[in-house]
């Protein structure tokens, strides 16, 4: 059987079978070391895009002092981001197939920096020019336009997990990839959270607020910088990608039409069980995330606890990560992690209720916030479980199609909380969230237990395993071989094909 870098999606084209060349074919087999780079890379551009995404949640109070405006103007930041990859699903699938990791790796940090650079724009720290409002209102739509150019780089990024994975990683190895790459989503929101309050201080004089928010978004800048340039440095393209590619091509020649390809998507039972449960999730997270200081301030404790609870989530997100890359061998543990996730999210929207309701310490509020870090298997099992039911479909057009629902949820998730909060539901919103947790996780128990792509790649490793043994000219090799992996996969009839053919 060959382990190694190859498309999860099946081949049966001649002159694949019969590459020649022994080197070209031991360097298929053996998956590179640089394999681990890249996923660092990856982890890393990815929690650098999400520095600008809630930074004002922490600082509250600050940030509509300094740009005078409210908190749904705030959040409208946070819609860009979630309104960036509706568009994305039906290009980006293509897109980063067709770059490739190292290329959109740089072109995703490449807008992120340059967003960043217009996020600062002409800030001014005089107290007249900050405050009129035509100052005011100028430095909001220099820091509007660079949080688009933000948002519009981090598909680039979020959208290229399962490709890399193809591209980088042998199959019993592209779980704890997509684990630990998605796992940065959980890490860099929290950053987003925690570096905001070490620069800007909870004080009232606008002044001094209007310096220490600009010295945040340079900050901003010059971190997105440093990950563009290691990027650039250190990035590759994928191994033997020539090779690769010949691999892909006929593999993929029914889904090349798009239109085609999200058909069999959208004709896919389990695909909107998955897809429902997905973006319940993602709509959750969005909508708590960017309007936590504003929940905060209504119940009377400081925005800047929610540095805190971003501290816990981090903390919980690595430790929950550590233990699924233990235990979780293939994909089969999909719909396990799904269901603990949605537990976790459960209690720690009941939690958090039950302290701002009964005004309990700070403490207890940031313990049950980071209980939300034990979801970070959702992300990445969603989308991995996703490319699973929907096989033949490329990774990244069903990633994208995911991200797409999932973030129009978002978006309404988002301005319906704010809404709630403003018409003075306050706290009461958490107990709605906890049963939108509880809907989603009942489409878990729907979902199907069959695994496509699971199942192609077996397959092509059996009838490999066969043609090698064959070509070699061993009979009894050939069924020793067949009968062995076939008690490996529990695959029956790999087994009884084997007997078949010792006669």
């Amino acid at each position: 059987m060959t382990d190694g870098i190859r498309h999860s999606k099946l081949t049966t084209d001649p002159s694949i079978t019969n590459l020649g060349d022994d080197v070209a074919a031991s360097e298929i087999s053996r998956p590179s070391c640089w394999r681990w780079v890249m996923l660092g890379i990856l982890s890393l551009d990815i929690c650098v895009s999400y520095l600008p995404y809630y930074w004002f949640v922490p600082i509250l109070r600050q940030a509509m002092q300094v740009y005078g405006v409210l908190e749904g103007s705030l959040n409208t930041f946070c819609v860009m981001y979630a309104l960036a990859y509706v568009p994305a699903a039906f290009v980006m699938g293509h897109t980063v197939e067709w770059l490739g990791c190292h290329r959109t790796f740089v072109l995703g940090m490449g807008l992120t920096v340059v967003g960043c650079h217009v996020r600062c724009g002409p800030f001014s720290v005089d107290h007249q020019d900050m405050h009129s409002p035509p100052g005011a209102m100028q430095n909001f739509m220099w820091l509007l336009a660079g949080q688009a150019l933000c948002a519009m780089g981090q598909p680039f990024l979020v959208n290229s997990t399962s490709q890399m994975g193809v591209e980088w990683f042998p199959p019993k190895e592209r779980p704890t990839a997509a684990l630990v790459s998605n796992l940065m989503h959980f890490i860099g929101s929290s950053l987003s959270f925690m570096l905001p309050p070490l620069v800007v201080d909870d004080q009232s004089d606008p002044i001094v607020a209007g310096g220490q928010v600009a010295r945040l978004l340079r900050l901003h800048f010059v971190i997105a910088m440093v990950s563009f340039v290691v990027t650039l440095l250190f990035s590759r393209p994928a191994p033997l990608k020539k090779l690769s590619s010949s691999i892909g091509a006929t593999s993929t020649s029914c889904t090349t039409n798009l239109v085609g390809e999200l058909r069999g998507i959208m004709t896919c039972c389990d695909f909107w069980l998955v897809n429902g449960y997905f973006a319940m999730f993602t709509a959750l997270c969005h909508a708590f995330d960017a309007v936590e200081g504003s929940l905060l301030d209504h119940a009377g404790y400081s925005p800047s606890i929610s540095a805190w609870s971003g501290v816990a989530c981090c903390v919980a997100s690595v430790l929950i990560t550590l233990l699924e890359a233990r235990m979780m061998e293939d994909a089969s543990s999909y719909r396990l992690a799904l269901k603990g996730s949605s537990l976790a999210m459960i209690v720690s929207l009941l939690g958090a209720w039950l302290c701002l309701h009964f005004k309990l310490p700070n403490w207890a509020f940031v313990a049950a916030i980071g209980v939300m870090g034990l979801t970070v298997p959702a992300w990445g099992c969603s989308i991995e479980f996703g490319s699973e039911v929907c096989f033949p479909a490329r990774e990244t057009t069903v990633s994208a199609v995911l991200e797409a629902f999932a973030n129009l949820a978002a978006i309404a998730g988002i301005i319906l909380t704010q809404y709630l909060i403003d018409i003075g539901l306050g706290v009461g919103v958490f107990v709605l969230l906890a049963g939108i947790a509880f809907v989603g996780g009942c489409l878990v128990f729907c979902m199907s237990s069959r695994l496509k792509r699971t199942e192609a790649e077996r397959t092509q490793d059996i009838e490999t395993a066969t043609r090698n043994c064959l070509e070699d000219g061993g009979g009894m090799e050939l069924v020793k071989v067949v009968k062995h992996f076939g008690e490996q996969v529990g695959d029956r009839t790999a087994m009884d094909e084997a007997k078949h053919v010792s006669f």
